[in-house]
């Protein structure tokens, strides 16, 4: 567990996946207690039965990031800078870092994190209005 104070001065950046290690990071999650979460999840939703998260893998990390985030993260101070791909143009080049609260920085972390069609059946998501894979 490494103390979020200890990490405000450093900048952390995340693309995809890296998102969301840099988001836990930034936020000072355990992330044995993450990894816990996400083994539960596994089990409740028989993943390993079912052999595939086509479909229900976006639902299972937005609920996985509310839960792990503090309600109280200061997000306006986490020095985090989350890539998210838009639509059009079809390359990395939006970087978020000026969160409004919580729900703003999960929402910036699944468009970040967005696969089309698998996480939930959907071709995009859209965060701020804009689109992003």
């Amino acid at each position: 567990h490494i103390d979020p104070v200890t990490l405000r001065d450093i900048p952390v950046v995340g693309a995809s996946a890296g998102s969301l290690s840099a988001t836990l990071l930034k936020c000072g999650v355990n992330f044995y207690d993450a990894t816990a979460f996400v083994v539960e999840q596994a089990g409740r939703e028989k993943v390993y039965e079912k052999g595939s998260l086509l479909g229900i893998w976006g639902g299972l990390v937005r609920e996985w990031l509310n839960a792990m985030i503090p309600d109280q993260v200061e997000c306006s101070d986490l020095n985090l800078h989350i890539t998210l791909t838009p639509l059009n143009p079809l390359r990395p080049t939006f970087l978020a870092n000026d969160f409004h609260d919580k729900a703003d920085l999960i929402e910036a972390c699944m468009g970040s994190v967005h696969i089309p069609f698998f996480l939930d059946w959907k071709a995009y998501t859209k965060y701020r209005g804009r689109r992003y894979v």
